[in-house]
């Protein structure tokens, strides 16, 4: 009998979960300094240019970064981290089925790009997971 009850709530529950996915995107991406090392910790906010519908959360240990089952549309990026100059990044498309991946190079807060002789580094790429 449990059986039984445990193959019927799992019919009811598996294609909804499904459903979820067939109808949303990702953005992810990952924080580098300016000599390539991963930043934990960092705030990356998120907004849906279209609804106002905000999202924020700390990057992981490597740097790391994931928003999940989001609608699609157009979402601006920003990023912050302690001694870091912000970092904003307008125009991520969100795709159904679909992931962004975008990569942050942050400079120290106050240097120039012509101090330190790096250049800003922003990798936008979207793909399909079809």
């Amino acid at each position: 009998m449990r059986l039984l009850v445990f193959i019927f709530a799992a019919t009811l529950l598996v294609p909804r979960c499904l459903a979820q996915d067939a109808s949303t995107g990702a953005i992810r991406g990952t924080l580098l300094d300016q000599s390539g090392k991963s930043i934990s910790g960092a705030t990356v906010a998120l907004v849906n240019d279209a609804t106002g519908l905000h999202y924020e959360q700390a990057s992981g240990q490597a740097g790391r970064f994931a928003f999940e089952l989001l609608a699609p549309g157009e979402y601006s990026a920003r990023v912050a981290a302690d001694k870091m100059s912000p970092q904003i990044s307008p125009n991520i498309r969100v795709e159904i089925g679909g992931v962004a991946e975008i990569d942050f190079s942050l400079l120290i807060a106050g240097a120039r790009e012509s101090d330190s002789g790096l250049s800003l580094r922003l990798n936008l790429s979207t793909y399909s997971t079809d």
